[in-house]
């Protein structure tokens, strides 16, 4: 029933009228504008989110308006130095229509977020839409700068404390992955305490300095094929797999 209602174009163009709906949702609805927003984040005087409600909107002119109205958002945060972040729907911006256009949008906001130095975050809305969702945010977070990386790794650090398991090795992916690039490895696939790295057809990797670099980390460094150069690898102590990789390529990358 409450899903149901969540969905309803009619009950939500209408329910924030009634006086009893709005004194009831006042806390967490201050308001239907951005100024009503802005001031309500003022009076909290600590750090707030704000979403636009609605999703499935009916037109792409609709997600199009969105998309200008969480710009105008971002721009005016930043120039009002307040604490404020936006989290947004991905139906908001289109999905149902495009998911190009979705991503289109999505990108042009987390440019503009990152131009200000704030975040974007971005709502799981029904099952129906998890997978595509997910999708979209891998695709739209793929850096390929290791400082960046570093850089976003201590920024949630310091917002959130400790990093849990999940998204430590979310950030030890992203960095494998650029290192990995820079060092002409093709694959590295990970299982419990070993690991298979293979490098690209044209790669001409040195084996001394690659073996020292995971003696380092306690790994053990075994060839299994000479061309392209393919390794087993075995972790004896030391670091976790995921980070002794990481700390492995970073002596190997490229100056």
């Amino acid at each position: 029933m409450f899903l149901a209602a969540s969905e309803s174009r009619w009950l939500r163009e209408r329910a924030v009228k009634v006086p009893f709906v709005r004194r009831a949702v006042r806390k967490f609805m201050p308001g239907e504008t951005i100024d009503d927003a802005l001031t309500a984040s003022r009076e909290l005087g600590v750090g707030t989110v704000l979403t636009r409600l609605g999703e499935n909107l009916k037109s792409a002119g609709e997600a199009e308006g969105v998309a200008r109205h969480y710009l105008e958002v971002l721009d005016r945060v930043a120039a009002e130095k307040l604490d404020v972040e936006i989290s947004v729907k991905l139906t908001q911006l289109g999905l149902d229509f495009s998911r190009e256009e979705c991503e289109r949008h999505l990108h042009e906001l987390a440019e503009r977020a990152r131009s200000h130095g704030n975040w974007l975050w971005v709502d799981m809305e029904s099952t129906a839409y998890t997978d595509v969702t997910l999708d979209i945010y891998r695709r739209l977070t793929h850096m390929t700068d290791v400082a960046e990386i570093g850089a976003l790794r201590e920024e949630v650090r310091d917002r959130f404390g400790v990093v849990p398991d999940p998204a430590r090795n979310f950030f030890a992916t992203a960095l494998l992955r650029v290192l990995g690039g820079a060092s002409d490895i093709e694959s590295v696939l990970v299982r419990g305490n070993e690991a298979r790295i293979t490098f690209r057809e044209h790669a001409v990797p040195r084996m001394k300095g690659i073996s020292a670099a995971f003696h380092e980390v306690q790994f053990q460094a075994e060839v299994r094929r000479a061309h392209p150069l393919s390794l087993k690898l075995t972790r004896l102590g030391g670091a976790e797999m995921l980070d002794g990789l990481v700390r492995a390529l970073m002596t190997l990358r490229p100056t």
